[in-house]
């Protein structure tokens, strides 16, 4: 398998998981404004933190820009 298609199943893999989730959760949690004004849910962060560990866990080397993660300049 190329290294493409190992990034599509597990892309698809994950969401998926993640997904099921989320819709489980559509209105019912409340949202709390983050610093920049816009809005954030329990939910995101889980999600967020779901998927960058899913991602650091199997590709260690690859790096992850998240919307609700603060990173350095």
């Amino acid at each position: 398998m190329d290294i493409w298609t190992e990034i599509l199943q597990f892309a698809e893999a994950t969401t998926a998981q993640v997904g099921q989730q989320l819709l489980a959760d559509f209105g019912r949690v409340q949202a709390a404004e983050k610093a920049d004004g816009s809005l954030v849910t329990q939910s995101d962060r889980w999600a967020d933190e779901v998927i960058r560990s899913a991602i650091a866990s199997r590709f260690p080397d690859h790096g992850v820009l998240s919307e609700e993660v603060a990173h350095a300049a």
